[in-house]
């Protein structure tokens, strides 16, 4: 079985940083926390006083919540939002849905109308679609809420970060992961930055990293070009997973900045395609969010796993279209594919199409 529903991709990290996690080193935990906080504050320009490592960030999260006396403005669908609301304690919550691609921005308008006491939380990339919150939006929330903390567990995959905000603003707080550098031996360890104002919140959540993760983290983020391998790996598998899920009629994928490839069935129902996939031993993830209902997401395998996808799609394909081709009298394969000669849809739904993805 191959499995594509994860959204830690199966691309190892390097020799280096395996060894590291594997056996350690010798010396202190503490010296190899105290090393990894100079090197993150150096590289990301921050100060390092106002860093801290979290040995979990979903804790770390739901720490930060409730140490919050105001409202929580949490931005669905997203699994921010899940994790936020499945945490113990009560607290008023005002939900702001995001649309797609450019319906995901966050309008001055809306920004103006969020309770000034509350505090903001979202995810940039979100899970499962992968958007990002753009420096504009960022800034609005950072001027309307009394906090706004964002969660970045999955920004090296996007290769830009939100970091220059909570140096700018001194009520913004940003958790970052390990995860993308070190695999499923640091899934939830990262670090949180914050101004001298957020201390308290920082201090409530900081707390020793896993053995062995302080030095793989060290080590990862150094600039060598092997250390940015992997990442380099899962960025170019996600650019050709979107291009060939791009050419199949029946799927309309959304562009995404995060470990994965969020999208939308477009012909017949979803649990169809997952059966069909299934049935080809292959695993994808279907969201529960709510508006949800219609998409998939795909995560990143290796080069072997994402062929096997894109074989099992064309094979899937003439089932998935069913009735479409029974009525065409075309030959499955040439309605599998977008374009003139392999059925071309009409000006006006692909018009509409734009439109939805807009």
């Amino acid at each position: 079985m191959i499995d594509l529903s994860r959204v830690i991709p199966a691309i190892a990290p390097t020799v280096a940083v395996s060894d590291a996690l594997v056996h350690g080193v010798e010396g202190s935990e503490d010296l190899q926390e105290t090393l990894l906080r100079q090197r993150l504050a150096t590289h990301y320009r921050l100060a390092e006083r106002n860093l801290v490592l979290v040995d979990n960030i979903d804790a770390a999260l739901t720490g930060i919540a409730a140490r919050n006396s105001g409202p929580l403005i949490l931005f669905p669908p997203s699994t921010t939002v899940d994790l936020l609301a499945s945490a113990p304690g009560k607290r008023d919550v005002v939900n702001v849905t995001r649309g797609l691609g450019r319906d995901g921005s966050i309008s001055l308008e809306t920004a103006s109308d969020l309770p000034h006491e509350g505090m903001a939380i979202i995810a940039s990339p979100g899970d499962p679609l992968g958007n990002l919150l753009t420096a504009n939006d960022a800034v609005r929330l950072a001027r309307s809420c009394a906090w706004l903390v964002i969660d970045e567990r999955y920004a090296d995959y996007a290769g830009q970060s939100l970091l220059s905000v909570a140096s700018e603003f001194s009520n913004v707080i940003v958790l970052r992961s390990f995860q993308s550098r070190l695999g499923d031996a640091a899934t939830n360890a990262g670090w949180a930055v914050g101004s001298p104002q957020a201390r308290d919140f920082l201090a409530a959540v900081t707390s020793p990293l896993p053995p062995g993760v302080a030095r793989a983290a060290t080590i990862a983020s150094s600039g060598k070009a092997s250390n940015q391998m992997p990442l380099s790996l899962l960025r170019e598998e996600r650019s050709r997973l979107y291009r060939a899920l791009r050419k199949l009629s029946f799927l309309q994928p959304l562009p995404s900045w995060g470990p994965f490839v969020a999208a939308r069935v477009e012909v017949g129902e979803r649990d169809t395609l997952l059966a069909l996939l299934a049935a080809q031993r292959i695993q994808v993830h279907a969201p529960q969010e709510r508006g949800l209902e219609q998409f998939v997401r795909f995560g990143i395998g290796t080069r072997s796993a994402m062929e096997r996808l894109r074989a099992a799609l064309l094979e899937i394909a003439p089932q998935v279209l069913g009735d479409q081709l029974a009525s065409s009298g075309c030959d499955p394969y040439r309605l599998t594919l977008r374009g003139k000669e392999f059925g071309e849809p009409e000006f006006r739904q692909v018009e509409k199409r734009a439109q939805r993805s807009a």
